[in-house]
């Protein structure tokens, strides 16, 4: 399984999803479940998950995480919403942009001719 498509693995994990597979199955030795045990205590969240997943079909995990991972990569895809107005369609805001620079240009002038006098 590809590194993109492994939703149980997140780099700091010694645990991969066929272990946790064969966890759920009951088909690992006595050493590896009461390594995967003792990992799931220390883990906290992942041991939450992993009881819903007891909850589910062991045919159905692999569709249901397929269908998972590619909605998260759509959702991780998807390109921000860019502005569609420009500021030349709206003609008010240029207006009045350029009202303020004049309105402080003409400030700026009528303050210099009364410090000049």
């Amino acid at each position: 399984m590809s590194q993109a498509h492994n939703i149980w693995n997140n780099g700091n994990s010694r645990l991969t999803d066929e272990v946790l597979r064969a966890y759920l199955d009951g088909k690992l030795s006595a050493d590896k479940q009461h390594e995967v045990e003792q990992w799931l205590a220390d883990a906290g969240m992942e041991a939450d998950a992993l009881e819903g997943l007891k909850s589910i079909p062991a045919k159905e995990i692999n569709n249901i995480t397929t269908k998972l991972n590619l909605q998260l990569e759509q959702h991780i895809r998807k390109q921000p919403r860019r502005r569609t107005k420009a500021i030349k369609d709206n003609y008010w805001a240029l207006v009045a942009v350029i009202l303020v620079l004049l309105l402080c240009i003409i400030g700026y002038w009528v303050l210099r001719m009364a410090n000049a006098q």
